[in-house]
Order: C-alpha cells, then structure tokens, then sequence
C-alpha cells in the first residue's frame, strides 16, 4: 500500500529538522500507525520500529551513543587506515587491466566488506551472508529481513560473547560508561546490527558514485591526480553530489511543524531526503554540475544533529585510499558504461555495476 508522507528537500529545513528536539524518531510518534491505518508488517513500518540508534530519542539515545563512542573512538578507526591500503592494493593487484572489469566487484565492494567485518570481527565466510541480508534491508521492500538480520547478528553477537577477539563487537561488550551503564543484550544486537547496516552498503555505493563521477568529468580527475586540488576536497565534492543514500524514513513532529513555508502535523511522516538537500541551488551555485574546485562543498551526507553518522570518520578514510590508490594504479582508466543500471532501493544511489577499462584506446 501507498503511505502518504511529507519530503524535506531543502538544505536549511532538512538541518533544522534533524537537530530539532521536538522531533523524534521510532514508530511510537507515527499517529497513523498507532491508529493501526497502516499495516504493521509494512516494510517502511518496520524499518522505523527496529530498535537501533536510529529509531531512539534523547536521554536513550544519548546514552547509546556514548557507548557506542567509547569503543569506536577516533583512534580504532584510524587505526584501520593501513587494513584499507592492504585491502585497496589486494584488490587492484587481482584485477586484469587487459580485460574490462566491474568497480563494483572489484573494488568498492570487497573494501567495505572487508573493513567492516576486520571492524565488527566477522568471519570472512560469514560476510556474503551479511552482506546480502543488509542488501535485502535496504531495498525498502522486503517483509521478513528485519527478523532475519537480527537474528543473524544476535547469534554472532553470542558467539563474541564466548570467544572475544579485538573486534568492536567485544569492544561493545566491554563497554560501560562513568555510572558503571553498559549496553543491554538487545541494545547490543540492534548496535551492531546498525553498524553492518551503515558500513557494508553505503560505502560501497559511495566509492562506485565517486569513481563514476571522476570518469564522467575527466577535467575534474585531473586536477585531483595533478596534485592542484587535494583528494580530501575531491571527497567531500563527490560526497555533496552523488551522496549514496538519497534518503532516510522518517522522523515525526511531536507538535505541528512550520517549514519552508508548509505545515506538517504532529505525528505526520517525515522523510529525509539528503540527495536533493545536497544539491539546494538556494546553497550551491549549480548545484547539478561536479566541481572538485569550488569553496563550499557543504553536504548533509551523513546527517545532522544528534543523529549525525558515527561512521564518517571511517567512511571518509576508506574514499580517501581507494581513489587515490585506484587512478594511481589505473591513470587511463575509462567507463564503458555511461548509462549503468541502478540498484533497486528505496534509500540507496549507486549503479548495480560500472564497467570501466584501464586499456588504451
């Protein structure tokens, strides 16, 4: 069934809806689906009913947060930073430049996938399983993933629980904050659960989005492997224009809503739809054209507000190796493709494939 929902678009509505605190997350503030109008198998239902930080509210969701801080601090993720090299060179070194190969099962899939899960402390062979539940999540339209995935990550969780290693899982297990609060078995679940969600997915479509818009604009590419734009303000231009979530369900006011000049009513669905925020021309002068040079690369990419994506950090350290360590190893590289069919998701922007050549023409 068709639900009637309310989108922000703009820059400025979308951040001054995500930091207000009159307006929560969890499927509790929905009026409708308290009222039972809206099915509660619906997928959309129980995407927002799911028990990570994503669906709680402040003094909960702070406290989760903290946690969550506590074991994925600045120094774990940093300490990653030569896992993606090794990965990255890994990759590149599998691959055939005599013969045209996919970025996606290449590169921008096998990455994150293996960040992630050297991250969490996933075994390897566990990690296609994974991979395809949090695929089968962010379609937006399956009934049944939301169980399975929990149980999924509920066995593993169990599983670190007997055998800890240096995993951000255990991490999690150990955790407690100064009043001595650690994270409950099912806050522990959801956490981690969340964690496979943002970091499998949405990185790969980030990388296969910035590889494909640096082809498209080989100028832009220039500049960037030339050395007169650095790598880092490449990134946040690719972040700002091809963001790979377009949008997230839902947050609700708790009290009638003035923004951008619209009315929304306590208890209304609200989606957040950073894609176009990202591109608000009342922000960015051409906002649809790639620019690596322009001052202001200013995005919403990975939020805003309490609810801002702990796993930037990461994100942006994986994007600032893998293109660089791609266009050095590939400086002729070329799409093949410049219409490559698109993922089947509600949230996620990225192409299924891009086929690319490192040949000479």
């Amino acid at each position: 069934m068709g639900l009637d929902v309310w989108a922000v678009t703009g820059y400025e509505e979308l951040r001054s809806l995500m930091a207000d605190p009159t307006v929560k997350r969890g499927v509790e503030h929905w009026t409708a689906a308290a009222r039972g109008e809206v099915p509660a198998e619906h997928p959309l239902v129980k995407l927002v009913s799911m028990g990570s930080m994503l669906s709680k509210n402040p003094p909960e969701h702070t406290r989760l947060r903290r946690l969550v801080q506590h074991a994925f601090t600045a120094r774990r993720v940093e300490g990653l930073r030569p896992a993606v090299h090794d990965l990255t060179r890994a990759c590149l070194d599998r691959i055939d430049a005599t013969q045209p190969f996919d970025v996606v099962a290449a590169l921008a899939h096998p990455v994150p996938t293996g960040v992630i899960g050297s991250l969490l402390g996933v075994p390897e062979a566990d990690r296609p399983a994974l991979d395809s539940l949090v695929t089968r999540l962010l379609s937006g339209t399956d009934t049944t993933v939301h169980e399975e995935l929990y149980a999924y990550v509920a066995d593993m969780v169990a599983a670190k629980r007997e055998n800890p290693d240096d995993g951000l899982i255990s991490a999690l297990l150990r955790v407690h904050d100064e009043d001595g609060s650690t994270l409950s078995e099912e806050e522990l679940v959801w956490t981690s659960v969340l964690l496979v969600d943002a970091g499998f997915e949405t990185t790969v479509g980030q990388i296969t989005n910035s590889v494909r818009l640096l082809l498209e604009h080989p100028d832009q590419l220039a500049l960037v492997t030339s050395g007169k734009v650095p790598w880092e303000r490449a990134v946040e231009e690719c972040l700002r224009h091809s963001a790979s979530v377009v949008m997230l369900p839902f947050c609700f006011p708790t009290r009638d809503l003035e923004l951008g000049g619209q009315t929304i009513g306590a208890g209304e669905p609200v989606m957040m739809v950073f894609l176009a925020a990202n591109r608000d021309v009342r922000i960015h002068a051409l906002p649809d054209f790639f620019d690596v040079t322009r001052s202001d690369s200013r995005h919403v990419a990975f939020g805003h507000g309490p609810h801002h994506c702990l796993g930037a950090p990461l994100a942006r350290l994986e994007l600032n190796v893998v293109l660089p360590e791609l266009f050095a190893r590939f400086p002729r590289l070329r799409l093949l493709d410049s219409r490559p069919e698109p993922v089947t998701s509600l949230f996620v922007n990225r192409p299924r494939e891009l086929w690319v050549t490192a040949a000479p023409e």
